[in-house]
């Protein structure tokens, strides 16, 4: 995106400009990334073969499930890794680049990680949040074979890339995700609390399904998740965090904070704030700055851990993974508490993960526990209402801070009960299965491969390859037109504003390849309308402006760049009223922006 305060906008409504699209990546990129002081291993495939579909040639595809690993030729490890997530608007990107951050890494004993993710139109809410993980879930099983430390774990992220690794590792598994990637969210108990469900006025709101933030089922059982230190410059769900969290670093301008700051220091998280020095900054949220290019005015400079200026942005965010992975205030990643989600019925199995060499100590009484409390070694039992907390603890490290399970009773997801496999299909000709719950009202959706998505600029809805689920019945159903292997994951809630349980699928289409993804016959265009166009308006603006829309919970709206600065409204056209009353209530208040409506 063009602007820093651009970045802020995720929730209900997503701005993107044609700069952030990769309507051109097509080709995954013709050279790897080479860093001087290290040994490299590319392409790595992070998550098990049923993710992957064969095809290695393009950028989207089982690229987007790979990784680059870099470990320091000097030295004796095992050592400390750094994750690198890329931004492109969850739409484009790669893992190529940050060659000198990467090399003072080296400098410094860490190896370095650069990892690719799932992008849109695939569906990939809450699912990139899960890959995160499993990627480190991957490095750790081989942390022997490839000399990294299995407890020193830290990332950065840069755009969406921050977005990612915040929304993904700092919720814990209390947490359930009320949008589809965006801010909001609600623990189990509070769910249950307010009588099991979260206010959506339709069926295909983003509010209508509660689907858990951490990952029910990890690719790599026995592995570790976990982080110690995160580091971006743009950020969700840290509001959701506490003392378990990782330790993070935000970049800002001068004076400038996160929207919840408060919530967030009062919640527990360990919040570093890094503040650039150059004026042009002050005040701002950041996007993209430079780490260690000294532009004009200095616009790399930055205030160090000590509260010194003079340093580059890039060196202090070495010394922040150098204190929270290397020095003894460091800390293991906290303890993950399975099941997730914790609504149950009755008495539950626990059991509980941190990374190998690090010690699990736990209550289960909900007081905080300490290296004196009991070991956890095998799982054991709860009762509806118990708060289960953990920490990690491990030799010259600070034991991490307490995570909190909190186990209520309630009516749990619905589980998929059939069927166990997809039957293959053939391109042209029809196909149908329906999916079955073990409970008798059920609302369904598909992800994966084949969401359904509405293209960049463009207004109608689009069903991949063909293929329609009936949100009522559970039909998915339509006739093929692309052959290949596709993870396709099915969805299922009792109602909207439910907790949702899932299954994933491998599909495989054989057959000839018929040509474009085709729209099924009687399909009409989907439910966005054009409200306006708006014209040369400044980033603080629109943001502004988006902010108030989401505010007032308006449904999926994407302004589209439609030449220098212009962009195209879309609402939902359900809610053109509402959202005109509320565009028209801030131009009132900024008289000197230029509107043209569409009628």
């Amino acid at each position: 995106m063009r602007s820093a305060r651009l970045v802020t906008v995720l929730l209900s409504i997503v701005l993107i400009s044609s700069t952030a699209v990769a309507e051109e990546d097509t080709r995954r990129p013709a050279k790897p990334t080479v860093i001087q002081g290290m040994t490299s291993h590319y392409d790595l495939k992070y998550l098990p073969p049923d993710r992957y579909s064969g095809d290695e040639s393009s950028l989207r595809g089982d690229y987007e499930l790979m990784l680059d690993l870099h470990i320091p030729k000097e030295g004796k490890g095992p050592f400390p890794v750094v994750i690198y997530v890329h931004g492109g608007s969850w739409s484009g990107g790669t893992k190529e680049g940050q060659q000198q951050f990467a090399q003072e890494l080296a400098k410094r004993g860490f190896a370095f990680c650069s990892l690719n993710y799932i992008l849109i139109p695939k569906g990939i809410f809450p699912q990139v949040w899960w890959d995160f993980h499993n990627a480190v879930r991957f490095l750790r099983k081989n942390a022997d074979k490839y000399n990294i430390d299995p407890l020193r774990f830290g990332a950065y992220g840069l755009s969406a890339g921050g977005w990612v690794i915040s929304s993904g590792a700092v919720p814990g598994g209390d947490m359930l995700a009320t949008q589809r990637g965006g801010n909001g969210a609600i623990t189990a108990a509070d769910l249950v609390a307010q009588g099991g469900k979260v206010k959506a006025r339709s069926s295909d709101d983003d509010y209508a399904w509660l689907k858990p933030m951490r990952d029910p089922a990890p690719a790599w059982p026995g592995e570790a998740g976990g982080f110690s230190a995160l580091s971006w410059d743009f950020a969700y769900h840290v509001a959701r965090g506490d003392a378990a969290s990782p330790s993070v670093q935000q970049w800002i301008g001068k004076g400038a904070k996160p929207k919840d700051y408060d919530e967030i220091v009062k919640a527990g998280v360990r919040l570093t704030l890094t503040e650039m020095t150059a004026e042009k900054y002050a005040g701002q949220l950041l996007h993209l700055p430079a780490f260690f290019k000294r532009e004009t005015k200095e616009a790399s400079h930055a205030i160090d851990l000590d509260g010194k200026p003079g340093k580059l942005l890039g060196e202090v965010i070495l010394d922040f993974f150098e204190r929270e992975l290397k020095s003894p205030s460091a800390r293991p990643p906290s303890p993950e508490i399975y099941p997730v989600p914790r609504v149950v019925t009755g008495p539950t199995d626990v059991t509980m993960l941190a990374p190998r060499g690090a010690t699990i100590h736990y209550t289960t009484d909900g007081s905080e526990p300490t290296t004196s409390s009991p070991v956890f070694k095998a799982a054991f039992t709860v009762n509806p209402g118990a708060i289960v907390r953990a920490i990690s603890a491990a030799p010259g490290m600070t034991p991490s801070g307490a995570t909190r399970a909190h186990f209520v009773q309630g009516t749990p997801a619905p589980a998929i009960t059939g069927p166990d496999k997809l039957p293959d299909a053939v391109t042209g000709q029809p196909y149908s299965v329906t999916f079955k719950s073990d409970k008798s009202k059920a609302r369904w959706q598909v992800l994966g491969d084949v969401t359904p998505y509405v293209p960049w600029r463009a207004k109608d809805l689009v069903y991949p390859n063909g293929m329609k689920m009936d949100a009522e019945k559970g039909t998915w159903s339509g006739t093929p037109t692309k052959p290949g292997r596709y993870w396709v994951q099915v969805w299922v809630n009792e109602a909207p504003g439910t907790v949702a349980g899932y299954r994933n699928y491998r599909w495989v289409v054989t057959g000839t390849d018929l040509g474009d993804v085709a729209k099924p016959a009687g399909e009409v265009n989907d439910n966005n309308v054009d409200l306006a166009v708006l014209h040369n308006w400044p980033a603080k603006n629109i943001n502004e402006l988006l902010e108030a829309m989401k505010a007032e919970r308006l449904r999926n709206v994407s302004p589209s760049e439609t030449g220098d600065k212009q962009y195209k409204l879309l609402v939902h056209r359900d809610d053109k009223a509402k959202a005109t009353a509320t565009v028209k209530a801030y131009i009132t208040q900024n008289a000197a922006l230029k509107i043209a409506w569409n009628d």
